[in-house]
């Protein structure tokens, strides 16, 4: 009786210590232009910046060698918004970063983080004072099932030339 109790006790910790790399699966990055990216709304307000961002600029191991870039728009709604989709979220509290390239990144900016099967969660960021970094765009809250990150162009702030770039974005767990 005794040999069995350490062998279900064995079995438990075993597969508890199998599952652990799957919670902390480590980070997941989503290129513009890549994959995991979809860009909306009319191609002639969207720019490329070739050579810069974290894949133009920073990490030549990853494609494409661009930012993406469009002006604000001041009016109600986006015209144009973007939407990077995680392949794996974790029932595990996960960290979303974007990356603010260097060039063309000049607006107050919405960053709306979908997870936990629905729920949302917007923070505004100012792109202006980053180069070439990343920004945590939950506060260092983690978020379960984080499975999307949604950008539009439409900001009340600032001057209808400030640049709002569409870049990599990160989920760390």
């Amino acid at each position: 009786m005794m040999k069995l109790r350490i062998i279900v006790a064995s079995a438990a910790v075993w597969t508890a210590l199998a599952a652990a790399p799957a919670l902390a699966a480590g980070t997941v990055t989503m290129a513009n232009g890549g994959l995991y990216f979809t860009a909306n709304g009319p191609s002639a307000y969207w720019h490329y910046d070739q050579g810069q961002g974290y894949c133009g600029h920073v990490a030549s191991w990853c494609a494409p060698a661009n930012s993406q870039w469009t002006y604000i728009n001041q009016a109600a709604g986006d015209v144009n918004w973007a939407t990077w989709r995680n392949p794996a979220p974790v029932n595990y509290p996960e960290i979303a970063s974007a990356f603010i390239p260097a060039r063309n990144a000049t607006a107050v900016v919405k960053y709306t983080l979908r997870f936990n099967n629905g729920s949302y969660r917007s923070t505004y960021i100012d792109q202006k004072p980053f180069y070439d970094q990343w920004v945590r765009l939950n506060d260092g809250a983690g978020l379960s099932l984080l499975d999307r990150v949604m950008l539009g162009d439409q900001s009340y702030w600032g001057y209808a030339s400030d640049k709002v770039a569409f870049d990599e974005i990160k989920i760390e767990n």
